[in-house]
């Protein structure tokens, strides 16, 4: 039993983000930006203000 469990547990793949980019920029930007990081799940966003 307990192998069938973790053979059928399966996590859904993440469609990838641009984080990497927003994150240079949001290092980048001036003091008092806001800046707009899409997160999971699909369709909610992280605003940050430097």
């Amino acid at each position: 039993m307990l192998a069938g469990i973790e053979g059928d547990w399966v996590y859904p793949s993440m469609a990838p983000t641009d984080f990497p980019v927003r994150a240079r920029a949001f290092e980048a930007a001036p003091f008092g930006t806001v800046t707009q990081f899409p997160i999971h799940p699909p369709g909610t966003t992280m605003w940050l203000k430097k």
